[in-house]
């Protein structure tokens, strides 16, 4: 399938452009999945197989005609074998956005740019607190094990309260679950999304115009936002109900808020921008 054919395909009017480039990837509790290209796509990929199961080119073809609802001639679709490992997951050694930037001499102006905006998001006080953050609460994930057994091994993780503390209704052990699966999967998603709204204010800040909020940097500050006021919430229940675990919840939850204070000195208009489907109704 060519590039051209399958943008086609995608341009289903059902869907609402652009929608997965501001929100937290958490598809199992957006009521926006069936409009999402993205959300739609990984529905179906992991809908009834294992992760290492290739996708055949049958199937390929049935999924894209759910997804765009439009009939596909398999003849005209070149073959193809989709390992959903290799499409869901970024290998850690493969190069990302902003961490394999060549240290040799710049050979372009386009590379020199590059290394100087990799410089500019490394070296910011916003990274400076939320890199901890990071290191941090990923430590407290594994040592909040002793409470909470998280199963990430398929592909709809699951967590269980194993903890000593006696839980008083069905609702708090709820509640307490979704706090700590909350805090998870913010762990790292809110420092890549201030890595890539740093690194688009530098390269892009001088293509807008004063008063033009509608930025890609102000789009990934926001979600990063919506993650940390997320997780914040998420440690008021357990700092509630865990008082052996307050002094580390704490530290965190500090540490949040004095990143969510540099975002908002960095980027003031980040609450102006409108995220398509969640903030246009």
């Amino acid at each position: 399938m060519q590039a051209d054919d399958f943008i086609k395909l995608v341009d289903n009017p059902n869907f609402i452009s652009g929608i997965y480039n501001y929100c937290n990837r958490w598809c199992d509790k957006c009521p926006f999945v069936a409009q999402c290209t993205v959300g739609t796509m990984e529905q179906l990929i992991h809908f009834g197989r294992t992760s290492n199961e290739p996708i055949t080119l049958d199937e390929f073809t049935g999924m894209m005609e759910i997804a765009t609802g439009t009939s596909i001639n398999k003849e005209d679709v070149k073959t193809i074998t989709i390992n959903v490992d290799e499409l869901m997951e970024l290998d850690e050694d493969e190069p990302s956005l902003l961490n394999d930037v060549s240290t040799s001499d710049p050979d372009s102006d386009f590379e020199a740019e590059f290394k100087a905006a990799f410089e500019f998001v490394e070296s910011h006080e916003i990274i400076a607190l939320a890199h901890p953050y990071s290191i941090s609460c990923y430590k407290w994930k594994n040592h909040m094990s002793k409470y909470f057994y998280f199963d990430d091994s398929s592909e709809n993780p699951s967590c269980q309260y194993i903890g000593k503390f006696p839980i008083n209704s069905a609702q708090q052990k709820k509640e307490l679950i979704e706090a700590f699966e909350t805090v998870v999967w913010y762990v790292l998603q809110i420092e890549i999304k201030l890595k890539r709204a740093l690194h688009g204010f530098y390269t892009d800040k001088d293509d807008y115009l004063p008063g033009d909020y509608q930025t890609d940097f102000n789009g990934s500050a926001k979600i990063a936002v919506i993650g940390i006021n997320s997780s914040l919430q998420a440690f008021e229940k357990l700092y509630a109900f865990f008082t052996e675990e307050q002094s580390s919840i704490k530290n965190k939850m500090g540490l949040l808020e004095s990143v969510r204070a540099k975002t908002y000195e960095q980027f003031p208009n980040l609450d102006a921008f409108k995220r398509p489907g969640f903030d246009e109704f």
